[in-house]
């Protein structure tokens, strides 16, 4: 780590404005990373330090310290998400990004952008049921790409949402309050085995989970390409016993 990554990590704000005085550490020291691969923005908003941030921003031309991503694939969007960082810390990096984008100086949206295990910042702030975080990252709608809010496995958004029991992610994601997504379309979309999101939350057993979607309108009649099961079934052969009788009691 060099003295202007420490700077940025640890909040060092009168530090890192006299580094920067020296051009020859500007050049060669804005975008070199840790053992890690995190870069010095990276390490400043993953602790949430916003001045250091947006000053590191001033010297960004085109987006490019904002598309690095450390050995996790991570990106610093993908790190404030992860965070659950929904202040402003999450708003200086979409609005620079914005800006650049305005201008047509980058291309494919850091929103869409992937780490190491296949998820996107949406799908990160889905996963760990960042509702706040979400609803900011579809604010900006213009540059979220649908179709690549999938994760290597074929799951959805509302897939892993449901999947990691995410109960007040799935109700925003259903609700009239998201309007990115068609219910209809989302509710009964199956991952890369064929599972939907009912399938996933009664694998899991989680019976607030499959109401939600019950009531929405998920389609219980699916069954996955592997087991080739219904979710009822799924719930029955692993014993998840509060959702065989939640589908019971719903006459299924």
């Amino acid at each position: 780590r060099t003295p202007f990554w420490l700077a940025c990590g640890y909040n060092h704000l009168s530090v890192l404005k006299i580094l920067m005085e020296n051009d020859e550490c500007m050049k060669n020291c804005l975008s070199l990373g840790n053992n890690t691969g995190d870069t010095p923005l990276i390490a400043a908003a993953s602790r949430n330090h916003v001045d250091i941030c947006r000053i590191l921003l001033s010297q960004d031309e085109g987006c490019g310290m904002l598309r690095i991503r450390n050995k996790n694939g991570d990106s610093v969007l993908s790190v404030i998400c992860a965070n659950g960082y929904d202040g402003e810390i999450l708003d200086l990096i979409t609005s620079h990004e914005i800006k650049q984008a305005i201008n047509g100086t980058i291309g494919n949206r850091i929103v869409n952008m992937t780490n190491v295990k296949g998820l996107t910042p949406l799908l990160i702030g889905c996963e760990r049921n960042y509702v706040d975080v979400v609803k900011k990252l579809l604010q900006q709608s213009a540059g979220v790409d649908l179709s690549q809010q999938i994760d290597e496995a074929g799951n959805t958004v509302l897939a892993v949402a449901s999947f990691c029991g995410c109960i007040e992610m799935a109700t925003f994601l259903l609700s009239s309050e998201c309007t990115m997504f068609e219910v209809e379309e989302l509710i009964n979309i199956t991952n890369n085995a064929g599972a939907t999101p009912l399938w996933l939350s009664a694998r899991t057993g989680n019976a607030k989970m499959a109401k939600i979607l019950l009531d929405s309108g998920a389609d219980v009649g699916i069954v996955d390409l592997k087991e080739r099961l219904t979710a009822k079934g799924a719930a029955e052969k692993y014993k998840k016993t509060k959702v065989v009788k939640l589908m019971e009691d719903n006459g299924l």
